[in-house]
């Protein structure tokens, strides 16, 4: 009962963290920052290696942070790197 309790707490924690403190707006934020210069960078790298080297970059990245799993850059790459509609080339569509 008390595993669940904790669980609970810390969601709880989370959630006040992104009502109050509006993380939900920042991490935004920082992430259409990245995704400019991301773009830039995945084309140069499917130019050369496709898009096995597209997902094998975003994979190495996520892996970067993956001892930080609060960070903005670790939920922005695991979520790109198992997503196979981005990595066949839809960050194209990233505006310049």
């Amino acid at each position: 009962m008390r595993r669940r309790t904790g669980r609970r707490s810390a969601r709880l924690r989370a959630k006040r963290q992104f009502d109050v403190v509006k993380l939900g707006v920042s991490y935004t934020l920082n992430a259409n920052d990245a995704l400019i210069p991301l773009r830039d960078h995945l084309t140069k790298i499917a130019a050369t290696k496709g898009a096995a080297g597209v997902q094998a970059y975003l994979a190495d990245k996520q892996a970067r942070y993956a001892a930080r799993l609060n960070f903005w850059q670790y939920v922005m790459f695991q979520t790109l790197a198992a997503n196979t509609w981005f990595i066949v080339g839809r960050y194209l569509q990233i505006p310049q």
